[in-house]
């Protein structure tokens, strides 16, 4: 939960649905087993401010499986199988359907689908139906004529806020990230085969693993393409995809795309870091820690409850001049642009409310 220390302040979303949320739990009687009946996702016996995930999600954690051949699965992963199952169910009814009317949606997804499946006219065919495509790949000779290609394969698939192109790249049209009043069409980078940057260029054992594995895979699609050598032409494929992966921004320098600033202590690796790089920092102030000499914080497994008046008196103090008494009792410099009030601190609604209701009573600037 944090507070901003702007005028007329604002209680920030964050934490605060799980600072209420524990709240609610405190106040309601026990729940009997009822609740805890099939289809109930929630472990009522855990108190949403000591863990909230395990309190929203402990039975469904309890009764689920991860199904073979999966690394991970949850709620979203078992909505996909569904409507996957419901969409095929409806394509094999439109593609065994007698004579449906022409030019219907039946009948187009019907075709299709068994044009897809008709793999003996597929393997007739062989190559052909990609011999324009096979040929203009092949007039490729300079950083011109690759440009020209690229410039054709754009389309507008990408979905920038959940996938990378398909292709070598996508154009992706959405709101303007300084300007959210008028759509914008942003260049996207793709072409890999894996999920992101870091599946190529992550140096641990599992990632190391998996590029093995996927190289497999590339050798046996090549081989079921009919391909000699697949070994050699595997190594040389996954060895082009991380060239490529190589030239994308790691995903810790979106600051320097979206511009979104930081929230930390002052006097931290972040800080300097931040601002170094020209990005916005957030001093933010630990209402309900403790604060060492050095104006490191005490940070302890357990939170104990504080006296939400005592915290409010120091946020007020710290805002106003910049310190904060330490555990030993010594000033300490600190910055309070925001507030942190931290969810799993027993009366952390109660330190919020009071800090919020101290701020409130101040003067706007």
């Amino acid at each position: 939960m944090r507070i901003s220390t702007f005028p007329k302040a604002v209680l920030c979303l964050a934490g605060a649905f799980l600072v209420l949320a524990a709240a609610a739990w405190a106040q309601k009687p026990a729940e009997d087993a009822s609740n805890r009946a099939a289809g109930d996702d929630r472990d009522v016996s855990v108190k949403p401010g000591d863990d909230f995930y395990r309190y929203a999600n402990g039975n469904w954690l309890a009764r689920s499986v991860i199904p073979p051949g999966k690394q991970s699965y949850d709620t979203r992963a078992e909505l996909t199988a569904r409507v996957s199952e419901q969409v095929r169910d409806l394509i094999v009814e439109a593609a065994t359907t007698t004579h449906p009317p022409k030019g219907s949606i039946p009948q187009k997804v019907g075709d299709y689908y068994a044009s897809f499946m008709d793999e003996a006219s597929i393997e007739a065919k062989g190559f052909a139906p990609l011999a324009e495509e096979m040929a203009a790949i092949a007039a490729i000779t300079n950083k011109t004529s690759l440009s020209a290609y690229l410039g054709s394969t754009l389309n507008s698939e990408v979905d920038g806020l959940t996938a990378n192109a398909d292709h070598i790249f996508g154009v992706w049209i959405n709101q303007g990230f300084e300007d959210a009043d008028h759509n914008f069409p942003h260049l996207w980078q793709g072409g890999l085969g894996l999920p992101d940057r870091d599946s190529y260029t992550d140096p641990s054992s599992k990632m190391v693993e998996l590029r093995a594995k996927y190289q497999t895979h590339i050798a046996a699609v090549l081989k079921l393409a009919g391909f000699v050598d697949t070994e050699t032409s595997a190594e040389r494929i996954l060895s082009l995809e991380t060239r490529v992966a190589r030239t994308f921004a790691p995903d810790s320098d979106a600051a320097d795309v979206f511009k979104a600033p930081l929230m930390g202590m002052i006097g931290t690796r972040h800080e300097i870091v931040y601002k170094a790089r020209g990005h916005a920092f957030i001093a933010e102030y630990y209402a309900d820690l403790e604060y060492n000499d050095d104006g490191s914080l005490i940070v302890t497994r357990e939170h104990k409850a504080v006296d939400p008046v005592e915290a409010a008196s120091r946020c007020l103090r710290a805002i106003a001049e910049g310190k904060t008494r330490s555990i030993n009792g010594r000033d300490v410099q600190v910055a309070a642009d925001s507030i942190c009030v931290h969810s799993d601190t027993p009366n952390a609604v109660e330190v919020a409310r009071a800090v919020r209701d101290a701020l409130r009573s101040q003067p706007a600037n």
